[in-house]
């Protein structure tokens, strides 16, 4: 009982002027969010790493034109050939790095024991949502820590003594170009 009076009072005690302050805010928050925001082709980094293992998987694809949906009939379906995935077991050079697992959308010619250099996108994605600001419903990145499994989306396979031996990108590259 005593909430809902409290909660009466303050609903009483609430002006226009308030709701233009708390207006105000959200679109300064939403602006701020936009300003401080990054590029995606930012948001790459680049670390070296040992391939202790890998696993590649091969999948296969479908398709299912919506041209051809009937309510109440079966969906066809036609083979829409496969997709590699590699999942790759890697100890980083550098310690501060907790990645032990990079994963790759493409195709690899790759050994364990080898040396690679790997194209990392590190960002965190959020949406403005604020109605009244020009920049709702926009997609916008930052930069976030290392998780210990990240995709890779380009990575070089280097010789004992730093020499490129081969450059793969996945699916995602151009993705984070300029």
């Amino acid at each position: 009982m005593a909430q809902n009076k409290d909660l009466l009072t303050a609903l009483n005690n609430f002006n226009g002027k308030d709701m233009g302050e708390l207006r105000k805010k959200r679109i300064n928050e939403a602006e701020a969010l936009f300003n401080n925001s990054r590029k995606l082709s930012e948001l790459v980094v680049r670390e070296d790493f040992r391939v202790d293992s890998f696993v590649c998987k091969n999948q296969k694809t479908s398709i299912s034109p919506r041209s051809e949906v009937r309510y109440g009939e079966a969906v066809h379906s036609y083979q829409g050939g496969f997709k590699v995935n590699y999942e790759l077991q890697v100890t980083p050079f550098d310690e501060r790095v907790p990645v032990n697992t990079i994963n790759f959308q493409g195709v690899l010619n790759i050994q364990n024991g080898d040396y690679i250099s790997v194209l990392i996108p590190r960002f965190e994605e959020k949406t403005i949502e604020e109605l009244i600001s020009e920049h709702n419903g926009k997609l916008v990145y930052y930069d976030r820590k290392f998780t210990d499994s990240e995709l890779g989306i380009e990575i070089v396979r280097l010789s004992d003594d730093g020499y490129e031996l081969g450059r793969y990108r996945s699916v995602d590259y151009d993705m984070f170009k300029n």
